[in-house]
């Protein structure tokens, strides 16, 4: 007699910040479903929860509050989750106390990825022979997210980030980037959570006045207390929210970007992407993987000097301030 087959439970994947490491999970989630043939349930900040709507490796998505994220309001969710998803495994793309706490409380397997976290750290502080930090240069985040299941990470192309747009939001987004004629529009995203890490705000007006004298278009993006260009209305800072920023994006030629969750949602609807690197490196693995981006990025010493940017340059931002604004419009002139 054949025995009945079983439906395969759907994974568990956490990652509940910040936007950049969100949005990188997309191409690891999608790759994974295609292998199993099903989707999986993600658990991340409800402020993100976005980047997964209409993502076809998802099921079902479960929205944190700030309720959640307090010790009880985590051990309550814990216990919800391991109600709703009997017989599941949870992957932990996180890493952190929480997601570690849940890992310890979850009955069934739990899969994590390699943090690299002490190879990271002698890089910070250039401590060790540069073997020491091989396993950084040789992977990817995505890549690392991926080690969680196999034991081998997939080339990067197979996990770039993707951002599912409806038809209606890919409409919205062509408003947005309205022009006469065929001139191409270039994004702009001028803010980092970090200040250190964002590249000077008169490099970005010079950038400009760039654009403008090759007749290229340009708007603005981004999040932050205080617009870059003020009332201009080609400056959207704070009008866009993370699905509609995602679709201006996919209708212009390119997007310049210091190292921020943005500059991947850029290459999550396959717009080329310029992005400026400072005081972190391509080691952390945030690297934009798409076949036209590029990475500008200067040879100082005294880079990384932190995994985020969040640390104070002692060098007055050195490492942003002597990437000139003609070099990244050398970059952006095959794009447009």
């Amino acid at each position: 007699m054949t025995r009945p087959t079983l439906p395969t439970a759907a994974d568990v994947v956490v990652r509940l910040s910040s936007l950049g490491d969100v949005v990188l999970t997309t191409g690891p989630i999608a790759h994974w479903a295609t292998c199993r043939k099903t989707p999986c349930v993600v658990v991340t900040k409800h402020q993100f929860a976005p980047v997964f709507h209409n993502h076809p490796g998802v099921a079902r998505i479960v929205p944190v509050s700030a309720t959640d994220l307090t010790l009880s309001g985590w051990l309550r969710l814990c216990h919800r989750l391991q109600l709703a998803h009997p017989g599941s495994r949870l992957i932990d793309l996180h890493g952190s106390l929480r997601t570690r706490l849940l890992g310890q409380l979850w009955p069934e397997t739990v899969k994590r990825f390699p943090k690299y976290t002490l190879a990271r750290r002698l890089l910070q502080h250039r401590l060790g022979p540069s073997a020491a930090y091989a396993p950084l240069a040789r992977t990817s985040i995505p890549q690392r997210y991926s080690l969680a299941l196999h034991q081998h990470p997939p080339a990067p192309a197979f996990l770039r980030p993707q951002i599912f747009l409806t038809p209606s939001e890919h409409d919205h987004g062509a408003q947005l980037v309205h022009s006469t004629g065929d001139t191409p529009i270039v994004a702009l995203h001028p803010y980092a959570t970090h200040p250190d890490k964002a590249w000077p705000s008169e490099h970005w007006r010079h950038l400009i006045r760039l654009l403008e004298k090759q007749g290229i278009q340009w708007r603005i993006i981004g999040r932050a207390k205080q617009p870059l260009l003020g009332q201009d209305q080609r400056d959207l800072t704070n009008q866009t929210d993370l699905r509609t920023s995602a679709a201006l994006l996919a209708h212009c030629a390119g997007l310049v970007s210091g190292d921020s969750g943005p500059m991947h949602l850029g290459t999550a609807v396959g717009t080329p992407v310029i992005g400026l690197f400072g005081p972190t490196t391509r080691h952390w693995g945030f690297v934009p993987s798409g076949p036209r981006d590029r990475i500008l990025e200067r040879p100082l010493s005294c880079r990384p000097c932190s995994l985020h940017g969040q640390r104070p340059c002692p060098h007055n931002q050195r490492c942003l301030r002597e990437i000139a604004p003609a070099t990244v419009w050398d970059a952006l002139r095959p794009l447009v």
